[in-house]
């Protein structure tokens, strides 16, 4: 989340960056051309007096002083109103004809004109710009665009560095933007029990949009506690009753990893001093061969299964019961261990008392048989 968010704040940054540079660059562009432009128009304005251009001596003053005062190159061409050109300080004579050009035109009919074309003369773009000297002469400065463009260039490498210049500027903003965005999150990620506290909250800041997903939060966290409340409750009340239980308790899953397990399930099979800590399977308590069988079998087969076992004098009996959801998906199973030690002991008793009877009474039982007999 975090990498995205300053990826999105350093993209949104960089094309706002880029969009706001390319216009800037388009706009001073657009001005340094027209302020180029009006160079070259107050030039003609201020020098387009009839006298300075009436003779050759006074022309070539005229011309010499302005490529003074300038540091590119500007051509002056003095046209005829027939269209003959009577002087070029870049040609000494053109042939054609300008009488068609549109700057001429306009300068003849209004007084100034101004045109941006290809010139075949230099083989250049060029922009000109013309004043009516007199009524049949017209005064016209021109100058290459490529030179416009030429000065122009040379600014790129200063805006290209003031460029990379922003763009570290709006790496370390976007940076320090998403920390300070993250912050409150990266607060309620680390400390989310203590942000829940009432307490804690009137000192931790919270966006507004925050306020919501924190409180509903908070009341999750509430029904969660009071759940674990109640299974808490209920796994003290099943502890006290099977640890007081007499009968032997044992609870395990599908793996045959014990879950449960009281204290005379210890003793009942021979292992009181085992401590169920983690994850520990059947066989860390007992390895009594027919006990296992009886296990895997009544998970295997989904039956309920009785086992009597004698250890020490001490009888017990195993039920095994599988635990079986709804689905009927065996999820493990439960072993109920009783002692029936007494009621062995007392069916030996029995039996051992009926064969005595049955040996004492059959002597004279014989005996009177015998006499009844002979009688």
């Amino acid at each position: 989340m975090r990498r995205r968010i300053f990826l999105t704040i350093l993209l949104i940054s960089l094309i706002t960056s880029s969009i706001a540079s390319i216009l800037t660059i388009y706009v001073y562009y657009n001005f340094y051309v027209k302020d180029a432009k009006q160079q070259l128009k107050t030039i003609v304005i201020l020098t387009a007096e009839p006298h300075k251009w009436d003779n050759a001596s006074s022309i070539n003053s005229s011309v010499n002083s302005i490529l003074k005062s300038v540091d590119y190159s500007i051509r002056f061409t003095i046209i005829k109103e027939d269209g003959s050109v009577i002087y070029d300080n870049w040609q000494d004579k053109i042939k054609e004809n300008h009488k068609d050009r549109p700057e001429v035109v306009e300068a003849f009919e209004r007084g100034f004109g101004e045109d941006i074309r290809y010139s075949t003369t230099v083989s250049s773009d060029m922009y000109y710009y013309a004043v009516n000297l007199n009524n049949d002469e017209v005064l016209r400065l021109s100058r290459e665009i490529s030179s416009i463009n030429r000065i122009f260039v040379e600014l790129i490498p200063m805006l290209f560095v003031l460029f990379i210049f922003v763009l570290i500027v709006v790496y370390f903003a976007a940076s320090i933007t998403t920390k300070k965005i993250l912050k409150p999150i990266n607060e309620m990620t680390k400390s989310l029990d203590d942000m829940l506290e009432q307490e804690s909250m009137v000192n931790m800041k919270i966006y507004e949009e925050f306020e919501p997903l924190s409180n509903t939060i908070k009341d999750q966290k509430n029904k969660i506690n009071e759940y674990i409340n109640e299974l808490k409750y209920e796994r003290d009340n099943i502890s006290f009753i099977t640890s007081n239980m007499k009968e032997g308790f044992i609870l395990l899953n599908y793996n045959k990893d014990i879950l449960s397990i009281n204290k005379s399930g210890k003793i009942m099979i021979g292992n009181e001093s085992f401590e169920l800590k983690g994850s520990r399977n059947i066989l860390e308590l007992t390895r009594s061969p027919e006990i296992i069988e009886k296990i895997n079998t009544s998970i295997k087969e989904n039956r309920h299964l009785i086992h009597d076992v004698e250890i020490s004098d001490k009888f017990y009996r195993y039920y095994f019961s599988p635990v079986v959801e709804q689905s009927k998906t065996i999820k493990g199973l439960l072993i109920l261990i009783e002692d029936i030690t007494i009621q062995k002991k007392s069916e030996i008793m029995r039996s051992e008392f009926t064969a005595n009877v049955s040996h004492e009474l059959k002597t004279p039982l014989t005996t009177m048989i015998g006499f009844a007999e002979m009688i």
